[in-house]
């Protein structure tokens, strides 16, 4: 609530200033899955927790095994990464991605929830609002490869939020050489 509440505040600011938003809502390709644990870990021992806490996490996400019910006696490990559905998975992938605002630049805010990320520029539309996104985006994609993520481009929507009528018309933005329109 509070991700949505913060986005609403900011497009509603730049309908106040007689501008709009433009935002960009990226999908991450198979974030849970392909996450690795090293960059989590790296991110948890840098807030200097409880060794502790550390081992649990590790535990959680690199040695997790399947039992099924018709031979309970072998467990079969199921590989690493946060668990898709888990309780904590949100959490720690949030942890992990701790650090992605100071990736994007000035006027370029980010809102993330779970594996969806929304970057958006508020009180700017046209060129400079999309030049800012493509900008960000390009900023972001060395980070998102160091956690082995990739923008899943299909997925991922442009929008506009505008007073005005056809104020959304005709922009778009690149995200690896690839046109993403609103």
């Amino acid at each position: 609530m509070d991700c949505v509440a913060s986005v609403v505040s900011d497009i509603t600011k730049g309908f106040g200033g007689g501008m709009g938003t433009l935002a960009l809502a990226l999908d991450l390709k198979g974030a849970f899955n392909a996450f690795l644990p090293g960059p989590l870990l790296d991110e948890l021992r840098g807030l200097a927790g409880p060794t502790r806490l550390l081992n649990l996490v590790s535990f959680l996400v690199s040695k997790r095994y399947l039992f099924f019910s018709s031979d309970r006696s072998k467990p079969r490990p199921c590989g690493v990464s946060v668990p898709q559905g888990g309780i904590l998975s949100p959490l720690l992938f949030n942890l992990a991605l701790r650090r992605l605002g100071q990736h994007l630049p000035d006027g370029v805010s980010v809102a993330m929830y779970a594996d969806d990320l929304l970057l958006y520029v508020a009180g700017i539309l046209g060129r400079e609002a999309s030049e800012l996104l493509e900008l960000a985006c390009e900023q972001l994609t060395p980070l998102l490869e160091r956690l082995v993520l990739s923008i899943s481009i299909p997925k991922s929507q442009l929008c506009v939020f505008s007073m005005g009528r056809g104020g959304g018309r005709g922009i778009s933005i690149r995200i690896n050489r690839t046109v993403v329109r609103s």
